[in-house]
């Protein structure tokens, strides 16, 4: 978590080589698929693109939601 901190605070003091930097050890550290949703965020929060390979699972937030909770995985348990 302190490394998704720390890709936040490169870019806000503008170090675009920190922010690579930064980004690549996160890749790394997530590799084994633990929270490798915090690569996309650093990628929202500096203003990249995501990678299109990204492994995080994201939901599909390409359909419609359903007020009773259906737009969720089957099997989470999520609910609204």
């Amino acid at each position: 978590m302190l490394d998704l901190a720390l890709c936040f605070h490169h870019a806000v003091v503008g170090d675009d080589n920190a922010v690579t930097d930064s980004i690549t050890r996160l890749r790394d550290l997530t590799r084994g698929g633990d929270h490798a949703y915090y690569v996309d965020i650093a990628h929202y929060t500096t203003n990249r693109t995501v990678e299109a390979s990204s492994p995080a699972p994201w939901l599909d937030v390409t359909k419609p939601s359903d007020p009773n909770g259906a737009h969720w995985p089957p099997g989470t348990g999520a609910t609204r």
